[in-house]
């Protein structure tokens, strides 16, 4: 609404209704204004929205194959561990064998510290 058309309405219905009528397209044109904001906010919370969920999706697939791969090494580990063990068991008895063999040979040799 150009100026002379808000004077116009002042000059046709007078003071009180003209105010009332200028305020009412006052309120309109701010409602329209933040309608169309509004409109723009949303839309672009929207598409923020849809790249965060993209993004976690990926990190998700990410996650879940890093947890895969770590999930597979520890078994490895566990199995490597296992064998470990086996050998440190096998060696620890190998050399209480040979400890005691050590032992009859001194014990035959009578060798005195």
């Amino acid at each position: 609404m150009e100026t002379t058309e808000i004077i116009n309405i002042f000059s046709t219905f007078g003071f009180p209704t003209a105010m009332v009528i200028v305020m009412g397209y006052a309120m309109w044109k701010m409602y329209k204004s933040n309608e169309a904001n509004n409109r723009k906010t949303v839309e672009e919370s929207i598409k923020i929205r849809d790249q965060f969920i993209s993004y976690i999706q990926m990190s998700n697939v990410e996650l879940t194959g890093t947890l895969k791969e770590s999930t597979m090494a520890t078994k490895e580990s566990a199995t490597a561990l296992k064998e470990n063990a086996e050998t440190y068991k096998e060696t620890a008895t190998a050399l209480n064998r040979f400890a005691v063999v050590l032992e009859k040979m001194e014990n035959k040799l009578k060798v005195d510290d």
